[in-house]
């Protein structure tokens, strides 16, 4: 499998590592979130914030929250309106996802792939801050041999390599400029 970022000197892998380089660095540090008892979440929701923005026909969303299980099942399911699929990148923390019978681990610095058609699950046992790209499914299951193969795995990622060889700093040492 090749994905159009697998080749660093590609005219696509340079145009996304400068894409971070002007977007990355605005990511605000994860600060230490209460963690609520599982009684007050129903009553008080779960700590933490999202902010998103779209950039032509894909969804670009900063969040951080405190460890929690996500759930996207046959309910949440049958609730998405688009066909989309969901490039999550870890920036500090680790999370479990599964989907297809496969579970991958994703600690900082790497990305997985979660299709909203189908029912997953991220599990996050602690705080956590990520990027996550909603993209049309079509978009980019066009870009593989075997779309239900590349899901619940986890990818290395070159944008974050390129990112912290431009800056000299991990995933924690993010500061907004």
């Amino acid at each position: 499998m090749t994905l159009p970022l697998d080749d660093p000197g590609s005219p696509r892998a340079r145009a996304a590592r400068l894409l971070a380089r002007r977007h990355l660095r605005r990511v605000h540090p994860a600060r230490s979130l209460p963690q609520p008892r599982a009684a007050d979440w129903s009553r008080e929701g779960v700590a933490g914030w999202v902010r998103s923005r779209r950039v032509f026909d894909v969804n670009c969303a900063e969040i951080g929250t405190v460890g929690q299980l996500n759930i996207h099942g046959p309910r949440e399911v049958g609730r998405t309106s688009e066909e989309t699929v969901f490039v999550n990148l870890q920036l500090s923390g680790s999370c479990v996802g599964s989907q297809g019978g496969r579970t991958c681990y994703v600690p900082a610095g790497s990305f997985a792939l979660f299709d909203a058609t189908r029912p997953f699950r991220l599990d996050h046992a602690e705080d956590w801050p990520s990027l996550s790209f909603r993209v049309p499914r079509e978009r980019l299951m066009g870009l593989v041999r075997r779309p239900d193969d590349v899901t619940a795995r986890t990818h290395d990622s070159h944008l974050n390599r390129a990112f912290r060889a431009h800056r000299g700093c991990g995933p924690s040492d993010l500061r907004p400029r």
